[in-house]
């Protein structure tokens, strides 16, 4: 187990530290179905750039579907 991470603790949180600084491989699927918007696209977007920048995942994976996969991208390095 790794030390309490002190951000936490005023609040009567014991939480474990963050060990590392990155992620391994993330995949994101995306739902491009009828249902989604073309604003909701783009808040997906904003979310994934979100995710890369926060995670600083080693590899990402993105799928775009809504009953079946449309398209794949894959193997983006971060940073």
């Amino acid at each position: 187990m790794t030390r309490p991470n002190r951000r936490f603790i005023s609040s009567n949180l014991y939480l474990p530290s963050m060990y590392s600084e990155g992620l391994g491989d993330v995949v994101i699927v995306i739902d491009t179905s009828g249902s989604i918007s073309d604003t909701e696209l783009i808040d997906f977007q904003s979310e994934v750039n979100c995710i890369l920048e926060d995670t600083q995942p080693e590899k990402v994976y993105v799928l775009y579907c809504d009953t079946q996969v449309h398209k794949k991208y894959g193997e983006y390095k971060a940073g």
